[in-house]
């Protein structure tokens, strides 16, 4: 049982039993840590949350504009896209109200019949009710980006003057027989005309978008010249629905997980079995949106390191970060692997030096080194994409 907070919360003396593992012991030093605080701010707490939420929501919107670039990207330069998606994350910020609506009126509601909602944890489903705002949050966010592509200034309308594939020397005047000056490489094979689009770009029917999306799922895996070759003067709306289409599949799992646990997870009689259906419909809806709002930020934050530079047209880092998220559905799969499999230990605690730590959390390092790896592979591609198309 963790402290509680308020001015009625007294500060329990960390005392740490050898029974408890790394997560747990983490959380009662920072519960015990903030109420210290409470505590010695003379109960004046609350006044500095109030304060605090303003400036939470503004800097909240700076970090959701930034996750949101590449994903609205439309050949603005860096100094305008910036701009351009703070406008966009304050007046997206309208959904707050209504989502703060909705959590009001649950409460309510549950408040007022009790009996009718015993079998509700409030804590997990005003979180699952959070995640899906901040999922129709970014939605709202990319659909206004998509539509509204700023002044025409940047490289997406201008001509793109070729550059070499390797080092980047412009190309212009010189003979395409001929090799790069500065690294020997045929100048015909860092023309933009030798690109080509992906077989997802190609499939404009809606039968043909399945094997498209897997063929080019396996030519960024198998074809090693697969970004060299990748058509980047268009389709930055295509390779968007790519990387959507492949944050689906960890957030079906996950949606399935979230069903699981309001069909299995849960006790309530016969009387409220609509109120149960509608909970787990809830959860399920939630654990789908949090599973992709997951994946894009880790893509996004993934492309903003890695890809957005000075000099490179943001059209071709939004197409080379799309394409590449299929990466991440290996790392996706080796943590779900991890989170569901037993611990291996006996006791599924692994003692390193005063520290026990959970034999989980010890494996847990196989996805962040897969991430890593994904990181260094994506930012191979975004170089490679963005041959043709910097300025």
């Amino acid at each position: 049982v963790m402290p509680s907070f308020g001015p009625q919360a007294s500060v329990p003396p960390v005392v740490v039993g050898s029974h408890l593992d790394f997560v747990e012991r983490v959380q009662i030093y920072v519960t015990s840590a903030i109420n210290r605080v409470y505590q010695r701010t003379n109960g004046r707490g609350d006044i500095y949350a109030i304060l605090a939420i303003p400036f939470a929501t503004h800097a909240l919107c700076w970090l959701w504009a930034l996750l949101a670039m590449p994903y609205v990207a439309v050949g603005e330069r860096m100094g305008l896209l910036r701009s351009r998606m703070l406008k966009l994350s304050l007046f997206s910020s309208v959904v707050l109200p209504f989502t703060a609506a909705a959590a009001a009126v649950v409460t309510h509601i549950g408040l007022t019949y009790p009996s009718q909602f015993e079998f509700v944890t409030w804590q997990q489903a005003l979180s699952a009710m959070a995640v899906i705002g901040a999922a129709c949050w970014l939605n709202i966010i990319i659909r206004m980006g998509r539509l509204y592509a700023g002044p025409p200034q940047g490289p997406a309308w201008q001509p793109v003057r070729p550059r070499c594939l390797a080092c980047g020397y412009v190309l212009t005047g010189l003979p395409r027989d001929g090799d790069c000056p500065e690294c020997g490489l045929t100048i015909d094979d860092s023309l933009g005309e030798n690109r080509a689009a992906s077989a997802w770009a190609a499939a404009r029917k809606l039968l043909d978008q399945p094997s498209g999306w897997l063929r080019t799922s396996l030519a960024v895996f198998r074809d090693p010249n697969f970004f060299r070759r990748l058509d980047v003067t268009g389709g930055t709306s295509k390779a968007i629905d790519f990387a959507g289409l492949s944050s689906a599949f960890p957030a079906a799992v996950f949606a399935a997980g979230g069903l699981a646990v309001g069909i299995f997870g849960t006790e309530s009689p016969p009387t409220v079995l609509a109120v149960r259906v509608t909970y787990t419909a809830f959860l399920t809806l939630a654990a789908f949106c949090g599973a992709r709002l997951v994946f894009f930020a880790v893509l996004s934050l993934i492309g903003l390191l890695v890809g957005f530079r000075p000099g490179v047209d943001p059209r071709a880092v939004t197409v080379a970060v799309c394409y590449s998220s299929v990466r991440l559905l290996p790392v996706w799969a080796a943590f779900i692997a991890i989170a569901i499999l037993p611990d291996f230990s006996p006791s599924g605690v692994v003692y390193i030096p005063q520290i026990p730590i959970r034999a989980g959390t010890l494996l847990m390092l196989i996805p962040i080194i897969l991430l890593l790896r994904v990181a260094l592979q994506i930012r191979k591609s975004v170089r490679e994409v963005a041959g043709a198309a910097s300025r």
